[in-house]
């Protein structure tokens, strides 16, 4: 073994491996630094989440109806018609808090986090290489920490994660075989997309962002008149869509993000725009890192069209423009805004 770490250390490689592990080791423990931290049951949902797992596991599936469509925790208006999006997580939390606690859940919570984090990072690695990637991320972890309670929405971080990489696999990894001119089989892993979609409108409401990130790789196909492309991305898109029917609430559980602020008569501090917050909130830090990284995407883009005198992959842009409009119209979606800015602004 002594033998081996010598070898090691003696070859450039070898210090570049160990250098890269040290740099990824730093950029994780950093990560977790934010995420190790205690459940506050008074501001936190996921006690409600848990008691909403627990009831719908106690009660025959006829009984539902309660805790899926009204407004069930509610004592003076239990009755008023509310759409429970984000039920299927409340189910995981209890089983998982029925088995290891609140540590367990706390755990499960940091291992998806990581796992989100790490799916960022390998797609900006394999775009701008290991120290620009490292280098952004260093920037981006305040903001990608910005949301570090146990809520459904780590299920959204992970699964849009997961949308943009199989996504960007097949644009760019998806060959031509040499007969037919068919494509070397990096559809099949796209098909995956269809379950996933099925499982996230169960999970939280940001499902609707699995449907957006097809269509933007759809558009992108047909902007650039890649027919075999656009084919399988138009089967896709479609079937994400008819997927997400796959819902308690049918047609109307689909449609949920387009009406969920239309009655939101209690103001939330996690809905109000960054300027808001940080008037709010005085010395908000965050506030200066969303700007840096807005501003580092329009020049990194300005310039890049200029070097280059080409257009921006359309993906690109629609992605871009879509998480920083978003991110900066609620706070809530800082981390995500800044998961997406790991792979957009290395490359």
């Amino acid at each position: 073994m002594i033998s081996n770490l010598k070898n090691l250390f003696a070859s450039k490689a070898g210090l570049m491996s160990l250098a890269r592990l040290f740099v990824m080791l730093i950029l994780t423990v950093w990560y977790s630094f934010f995420l190790l931290r205690p459940i506050t049951m008074i501001r936190a949902d996921v006690g409600r989440h848990i008691r909403n797992g627990e009831i719908l596991l106690s009660t025959p599936i006829g009984g539902w109806n309660k805790i899926l469509q009204t407004n069930f925790y509610s004592y003076t208006n239990p009755d008023f018609s509310f759409i429970n999006h984000h039920w299927g997580s409340g189910i995981i939390f209890y089983l998982i808090w029925k088995v290891a606690g609140l540590t367990g859940l706390a755990i499960f919570s940091i291992s998806l986090n990581l796992l989100t984090f790490f799916i960022f990072f390998h797609l900006a690695k394999k775009k701008a290489g290991f120290y620009t990637a490292s280098l952004v991320t260093l920037f981006l972890i305040p903001l990608i920490a910005e949301r570090t309670e146990i809520r459904p929405e780590i299920f959204s971080y992970l699964l849009s994660a997961i949308f943009f990489w199989l996504l960007l696999r097949y644009r760019f990894e998806s060959l031509p075989s040499p007969s037919e001119g068919r494509r070397g089989g990096e559809e099949r892993w796209l098909l995956l997309l269809i379950p996933l979609q099925a499982l996230w409108i169960n999970l939280h409401i940001y499902f609707f962002l699995g449907i957006g990130i097809v269509g933007a790789f759809w558009i992108d196909a047909a902007l650039c008149k890649d027919r075999i492309k656009l084919k399988w991305l138009t089967i896709i898109l479609g079937a994400t869509i008819l997927a997400s029917l796959i819902n308690p609430s049918g047609l109307k559980g689909l449609l949920y993000p387009l009406q969920i602020f239309q009655n939101y008569a209690v103001p939330v501090s996690e809905n109000v725009s960054v300027k808001q917050f940080a008037l709010e909130h005085p010395g908000y830090a965050n506030m200066i890192n969303f700007k840096i990284a807005a501003l580092i995407f329009g020049i990194t883009w300005l310039l890049l069209i200029i070097k280059n005198k080409k257009k921006l992959p359309f993906y690109q842009i629609a992605l871009g423009l879509f998480f920083t409009i978003v991110a900066y119209r609620s706070v809530r979606n800082l981390t995500i805004f800044a998961f997406f800015s790991l792979p957009l602004i290395s490359a």
